[in-house]
């Protein structure tokens, strides 16, 4: 993954990154949010959107995991005395690589699932008018679900 621009998103994000672990507790479901709260950052910020504006789909979602090792790493440096057992435990494993792979995992799955939605939508909107209607829905119940 690219470093420097890891480091810009990290740099631009980290304080209220911090400010947000720090309100929601070093868990699961505080950690998942952040994630995705990166991911969103990655469209919406200026700053950061307009460095990344020609990375693909899979290089954003590559840097939004790299961004939040990062940040976590950061935070468990900062804040390592306050932290409990269980704390460390939850950084510890979405930094480690299996945390990684999670991530990559759900990502992917996530990309993969929008696709389908989006395919099923577009294959089954015949008379291409941009809605689905009428028998339209059966087709697009069927392409969606798989079924025959």
């Amino acid at each position: 993954m690219d470093y420097t621009k890891t480091q810009l998103v990290v740099r631009v994000l980290e304080e209220n990154s911090f400010k947000t672990i720090k309100a929601g507790g070093v868990n699961h479901k505080n950690i998942l949010n952040l994630f995705k709260d990166i991911c969103k950052q990655l469209e919406v910020n200026k700053i950061i959107a307009q460095e990344i504006k020609n990375d693909t789909g899979s290089d954003k979602a590559l840097l939004a995991i790299t961004v939040l090792v990062s940040l976590l790493n950061k935070y468990k440096e900062h804040f390592q005395s306050e932290l409990t057992n269980k704390e460390l435990k939850v950084i510890d494993f979405f930094i480690s690589d299996e945390g990684e792979l999670v991530l990559m995992a759900s990502t992917s799955i996530i990309v993969k699932t929008f696709n389908h939605v989006k395919n099923s939508y577009q294959e089954a909107d015949v008379n291409h008018d941009g809605l689905v209607t009428g028998n339209e829905c059966k087709t697009f119940c069927q392409k969606l679900w798989c079924w025959s």
